[in-house]
């Protein structure tokens, strides 16, 4: 009851905006983040933050976390293993998601941000513990 493990389902607010933080990183992680999500926030709509290896199964990832229409924005995540922002874009447009690809997390995070406001989604940031773990310390700051 009292562990407390940062970026695993871990739920910020950001003014009125939800932002579930988790360091889903592989198939396994994103069908449990999927879970979690549908159990929790089952009617909201879905803004998410997305940056990937390149050595990780893309497609198998997406596919286990992803819903038609959702909104996904990408950012090459700080490791020299990362894929390409455009590269987890296309994938996700390929699966009927909406995307936007950013040249870095700060941009990434504002856009995310604001297309979460605007629809009244939930935030969700996932993909990599190197992208992660920089998005919590942008959020963390800004409280």
């Amino acid at each position: 009851r009292t562990v407390r493990h940062p970026a695993r389902f871990e739920i910020l607010m950001r003014e009125n905006l939800p932002v579930v933080i988790d360091g889903a990183h592989n198939p396994a992680g994103m069908r449990a983040l999927r879970a979690g999500l549908d159990a929790y926030f089952p009617n909201l709509p879905r803004v998410f933050l997305l940056g990937i290896l390149k050595d990780k199964d893309i497609e198998t990832m997406l596919t286990a976390l992803l819903r038609p229409g959702d909104t996904v924005v990408t950012v090459r995540p700080n490791s020299a293993r990362a894929a390409a922002a455009d590269v987890v874009a296309a994938a996700a447009s390929g699966l009927g998601a909406i995307t936007c690809a950013c040249g870095d997390p700060q941009a990434a995070l504002t856009e995310a941000e604001n297309r979460a406001q605007r629809s009244h989604a939930l935030l969700v940031a996932a993909g990599s513990l190197y992208l992660v773990g920089g998005i919590r310390a942008l959020l963390m700051e800004g409280r």
